[in-house]
């Protein structure tokens, strides 16, 4: 899991016991639905608390051409992606004007 390269963070003094608790079930795959979606955001919040930084998320590999094709045809399985990214995203700039 993506977690456990970051499994450092929670033996930090600075991350709230939330997020301890929330990155621990990710971990453990018993995670809901709800922090599943925002994974992303929890793992950025922590490091930003870690490392006392902003953190930046880049997508690599991104080709637009293939994006839309991909969106015309799985529509279903596109949307939710583009969904979950505008949440992350969203959820981000919510933390950082804290």
């Amino acid at each position: 899991s993506l977690c456990k390269k970051y499994v450092y963070l929670r033996n930090s003094g600075k991350i709230l016991d939330e997020d301890k608790e929330i990155f621990n079930r990710l971990i453990s795959q018993n995670a809901k639905l709800e922090e599943i979606k925002t994974s992303l955001a929890t793992i950025m919040r922590m490091m930003h608390a870690v490392h006392g930084k902003p953190v930046i998320l880049l997508i690599d590999e991104y080709d637009p051409f293939f994006g839309l094709e991909y969106m015309r045809v799985f529509p279903c399985k596109a949307i939710p992606c583009l969904a979950f990214m505008k949440h992350v995203i969203r959820k981000y700039h919510e933390i950082e004007s804290q």
